[in-house]
C-alpha cells in the first residue's frame, strides 16, 4: 500500500535497474558524494511543494529511527540542501551503487515535522493515491488529484479491508 501513497528518489525496474521517480537526475561527485536533482512538478497529496527540505527531512528520521529503511541512509554523513530542487548527500566511505539505496519512501517535512509514526496518522504522500478516511478495519485511498499523471490513473477509489489477524 506505502508504494501507491509514498514515492522515493529512486524506483527498481522488473529487470532490476534504477529508475528515477522524485528524483530527476543524480551524480556521483566523487566516491562519496552524490548530487541530486529533484522534479519540480511534485505535490504533496496536501497540495503543499514538494523540496529537498523533505528529502533531508526523511533521511534525518530514518537515520534517528529504527525501521526497515534505516539500513539504506547507515551510510550517509550529512545531505545538504544546495537549493529547493538539489541535494548533496555525503558518505562515510563508498557505497557501490549507492541510488539503489535510495528507494525508501519520502516524508513531508511540514506534516510530519510535530507528528509521531502511529496507527492513526492519516498519511500525507506524493504517490497515486492518498488516504482520505481510516475506520476501525477499512482504509479508503482516493486518486491523488496532485499526481502528475493522475488523469491516467484508472481507478478513482481503493478500499481496503485490514484484519487484525489470518486465523
Amino acid at each position: 500500500i506505502s508504494k501507491i501513497i509514498f514515492d522515493s528518489l529512486v524506483t527498481i525496474s522488473t529487470d532490476y535497474k534504477a529508475e528515477l521517480s522524485l528524483a530527476k537526475e543524480w551524480a556521483k561527485q566523487s566516491d562519496t558524494e552524490y548530487l541530486i536533482k529533484l522534479r519540480e512538478d511534485v505535490k504533496w497529496s496536501d497540495g503543499e511543494k514538494f523540496t529537498a527540505d523533505d528529502v533531508r527531512f526523511t533521511i534525518d528520521r530514518l537515520k534517528d529511527s529504527d525501521t526497515i529503511y534505516s539500513a539504506n541512509v547507515q551510510n550517509v554523513t550529512t545531505v545538504e540542501v544546495v537549493d529547493a530542487e538539489t541535494l548533496r548527500i555525503t558518505l562515510n566511505q563508498e557505497v557501490p551503487f549507492f541510488e539503489y539505496n535510495l528507494t525508501f519512501p519520502i516524508l513531508s517535512s511540514k506534516y510530519y515535522s510535530d507528528k509521531e509514526f502511529t496507527a492513526d496518522i492519516v498519511p500525507v504522500g506524493t504517490g497515486m493515491y492518498k488516504v482520505s478516511d481510516v475506520q476501525d478495519s477499512t482504509l479508503i485511498l482516493n486518486k491523488n488529484e496532485y499526481y502528475p499523471e493522475a488523469d491516467e490513473l484508472k481507478l478513482d477509489k481503493i478500499t481496503i479491508t485490514t484484519y487484525p489477524s489470518i486465523g
